[in-house]
C-alpha cells in the first residue's frame, strides 16, 4: 500500500472513529491527536482492522501520552530523576495549598515545569481529594481524616489510589 491509499484509507475510517475519539479525549487537543496518530499506525500495519480495533489502540495510544506526559508535538524534554523540593504552603481562599521553591540554585525552566505540573495535578482533584491533602499536609492521621471529614476507610483506600495516580500523570517524566 503507497502513502496516497493509506490516507484516502485514513481519511475514510478517520471520519466514523472521531466521535469515538473526541469522547475519549474528552476535548484534550493532545489526546485526541494521540488517538488519531495511533489508528493511522495501526491502519499502516493492518489496513483492514475493524473499528473496535481501531478504538482500542487510540485508548491505548492516548492512555500512553497521560504515563509519558509528552504529546508528539511538544517535544521530547524527560526528566531523569524528580529530587524532593521542601516548599513553604500559602493558603488560598478555597484552601488550596500552593507551593513555591526554596531551592533557587533550580534552572528557571526546571520551577516553571513544576509550577506547570503542580497547576495540572491541583486542576485534576476533586475536592474531597484536595480536603484529604490538606489533612495529611496538617499531619491528621487517617482516623482523624474519618472523624472530621466522614470519609468510610475504604474510600480513602480509593482516594489515596486516585491521588497517587494522578500525581504520576500530572509529574509523568
Amino acid at each position: 500500500m503507497n502513502t496516497q491509499q493509506l490516507n484516502s484509507l485514513y481519511e475514510e475510517r478517520i471520519n466514523s472513529l472521531a466521535p469515538y475519539i473526541r469522547y475519549k479525549s474528552d476535548g484534550n487537543e493532545d489526546l485526541m491527536q494521540e488517538g488519531t496518530i495511533g489508528i493511522y499506525h495501526v491502519l499502516r500495519n493492518h489496513p483492514h482492522a475493524n473499528n473496535s480495533f481501531l478504538k482500542r489502540q487510540a485508548k491505548w495510544r492516548m492512555a500512553d501520552f497521560l504515563k509519558r506526559g509528552r504529546s508528539v508535538d511538544n517535544g521530547f524534554y524527560k526528566r531523569k530523576h524528580l529530587q524532593i523540593i521542601h516548599y513553604n504552603q500559602l493558603s488560598f481562599d478555597d484552601g488550596i495549598l500552593s507551593t513555591t521553591f526554596d531551592n533557587n540554585r533550580l534552572p528557571v525552566d526546571e520551577v516553571v515545569i513544576n509550577k506547570i505540573c503542580l497547576d495540572n495535578l491541583i486542576g485534576s482533584l476533586t475536592t474531597i481529594e484536595k480536603d484529604f491533602i490538606e489533612g495529611k499536609l496538617k499531619g491528621w492521621n487517617n482516623s482523624k481524616i474519618h472523624t472530621i471529614l466522614y470519609i468510610p476507610f475504604t474510600k480513602m483506600k480509593e482516594i489515596k489510589r486516585e491521588i497517587r495516580f494522578k500525581i504520576q500523570v500530572a509529574f509523568a517524566d
